[in-house]
């Protein structure tokens, strides 16, 4: 590594495979078909889940990550943190914090009379 520093400098220490695709990527036309199978089948599944079934019903083995990546690029499944939490409508406080509404006359009053 020195050599190679020496003689390209800091250049030479990135790698030569940044920016290719990795050798262990499934094709782009198995990805195709995994995806065209869950939004047939499988839309309103998890990833997790969706990883499985396939396994079970059409022998496709692919491993969860994969396929939440796979379903976050295609904009079908989004991660916990991107999803959008419930908006709840605020409701109007009562007048003066602690105070009674009776319907009917309390008991202090009726012994009283």
């Amino acid at each position: 590594m020195l050599r190679a520093y020496h003689a390209g400098g800091p250049a030479a220490l990135i790698s030569k495979k940044r920016g290719r695709p990795s050798n262990r990527s499934y094709p782009p036309v198995v990805r195709t078909e995994a995806i065209a199978l869950i939004k047939a089948h499988y839309l309103d599944f998890g990833s997790t889940l969706a990883a499985e079934k396939p396994v079970e019903r059409h022998a496709l083995h692919f491993g969860g990550e994969t396929i939440r990546r796979w379903m976050m690029a295609e904009g079908i499944w989004s991660d916990c943190c991107q999803r959008l939490k419930p908006v709840h409508q605020p409701h109007r406080r009562r007048e003066c914090f602690g105070k009674l509404v009776l319907s009917e006359r309390s008991q202090r009053e009726s012994l009283m009379d």
